[in-house]
């Protein structure tokens, strides 16, 4: 299949080229060119964070503490949203049952579990890695609902000690986003799929023709408005119905 994607170094010719400048063979030759690179880079990111986009949405990992004071916790530091998260809940080795956690807000979270006698036998008192307060955990079961209190630590309201000590990374299924990198080279792509790729050319263009002509040029401007049309509706491969479900963080 075509692509219209383009290298970072052909972007920045095409942008030099519509704005009557010097020509380039690599993004170093040239300051403005170095610069325009620069405002490539600015507008990838401001596209992510502003447009939902289906291609950076992947099956993911927690990462274990291995903390067996904190056996519950796990980190998600590296991911940037979860839509949903599963947990393999088998005991039998070689096999899988992954289990829907279940989100709740931190306020519904904490009055669910404080409803705990601390004392029971299968209870234990783990200290939040943020703010050290002391919450009580279920240690004989596998975890049923998981929160957030701040952006990082996922926190379960159990975990099952005679299977592991800690819940594991390996068992362990995000649905989710994380962010992708840009690099400033002559022969790196920017991760954006087909269906975005002149959408984002677009705002670099007008964004450059803005910083540096004084002003964005009209058509460039209506081309971009077109596309920002476009991409409500076309920047999945299969159309979405209008589902609002949040699972934790964004």
């Amino acid at each position: 299949m075509a692509t219209i994607k383009k290298t970072l170094l052909e972007i920045v010719q095409d942008i030099l080229n519509d704005m009557d400048s010097d020509k380039v063979n690599s993004i170093s030759d040239t300051v403005e060119a170095e610069q325009i690179a620069k405002v490539c880079e600015s507008v990838f990111f401001d596209v992510i964070n502003t447009i939902d986009l289906p291609e950076h949405k992947e099956l993911l990992t927690l990462t274990a503490l291995g903390d067996s004071s904190r056996p519950n916790y796990m980190d998600a530091n590296s991911v940037t949203s979860m839509e949903e998260v599963r947990y393999n809940v088998s005991e039998t080795s070689g096999q899988v049952e992954y289990k829907t956690i279940i989100y709740l807000p931190p306020d519904e979270f904490i009055s669910r579990i404080l409803e705990r006698d601390s004392s029971a036998s299968n209870v234990i008192l783990v200290s939040d890695p943020t703010s050290g307060i002391q919450l009580p955990i279920i240690n004989d079961a596998q975890p049923s609902y998981y929160t957030l209190f701040d952006d990082r630590y996922v926190c379960f309201d159990s975990y099952k000690s005679t299977v592991d000590t800690t819940l594991q990374t390996s068992k362990s299924l995000v649905i989710g986003t994380k962010y992708p990198t840009f690099t400033v080279t002559d022969s790196a792509v920017p991760d954006l799929d087909d269906t975005i790729f002149p959408y984002y050319i677009s705002e670099c263009k007008s964004r450059c023709f803005s910083i540096f002509k004084g002003g964005p040029d009209a058509k460039i401007e209506q081309f971009a408005r077109k596309h920002r049309y476009f991409l409500r509706n076309d920047r999945w491969k299969v159309k979405q119905e209008n589902i609002r479900n949040n699972y934790g963080r964004n």
